[in-house]
C-alpha cells in the first residue's frame, strides 16, 4: 500500500503494531507475555488520553470548539469544524432523567393518601434492584 492511499488511522495502527513487536520484556512466561501486551496497550491508552485532552484544549483555546454553547443545543448531530482532511462533529443526547426519591416521598406524604415518609422510604428501598458491579482494571510494572 502506498502512502497516498493509506489513511492516517491505518498509518498510526501500523506504527503501533510495529512498535509493540519491537518492545522486549524480561518475563517470557505465557502470563508474562500476555501481561506485557496488556501493560503496553494500557500505557499507550493512558498516554493517548492525555494527548487527546491537550489537543481538545488547543481546539477550545483556538476558538474552534465551545462545549458550553453546544450544550444548549437540542439532541442531534452537529458539525463543529472541518479542515482539508478532517471533520469534527458532536452528538448531543437527551439529558438523563433521574427519579428524585426525596421529592417523590414528599409528594406521597402530601397526597390524599398521606403516605408517611418512613413507609415511602421503605417501599422505595424495597423496589431497588441490584445492578452489575463496575470492574476497574489496573496494571503496574514491577521494577526490579
Amino acid at each position: 500500500m502506498n502512502d497516498l492511499t493509506q489513511t492516517l488511522r491505518s498509518k498510526i495502527e501500523r506504527y503501533l503494531e510495529r512498535l509493540t513487536a519491537s518492545v522486549k520484556h524480561n518475563d517470557t512466561s505465557n502470563v508474562g507475555k500476555l501481561l506485557a501486551d496488556y501493560y503496553y496497550w494500557k500505557t499507550a491508552e493512558d498516554y493517548a488520553e492525555s494527548k487527546k485532552d491537550l489537543a481538545l484544549n488547543a481546539l477550545v483555546e483556538a476558538g474552534f470548539y465551545d462545549e458550553a454553547a453546544l450544550a444548549k443545543e437540542k439532541a442531534g448531530d452537529y458539525p463543529i469544524t472541518m479542515s482539508k482532511g478532517f471533520i469534527f462533529t458532536a452528538t448531543i443526547t437527551n439529558p438523563v432523567r433521574r427519579l428524585d426519591t426525596n421529592l417523590l416521598q414528599q409528594v406521597m406524604e402530601k397526597s390524599r393518601y398521606k403516605v408517611p415518609l418512613a413507609t415511602s422510604r421503605m417501599w422505595l428501598e424495597d423496589c431497588k434492584k441490584p445492578t452489575k458491579p463496575q470492574i476497574r482494571k489496573h496494571i503496574t510494572e514491577k521494577i526490579a
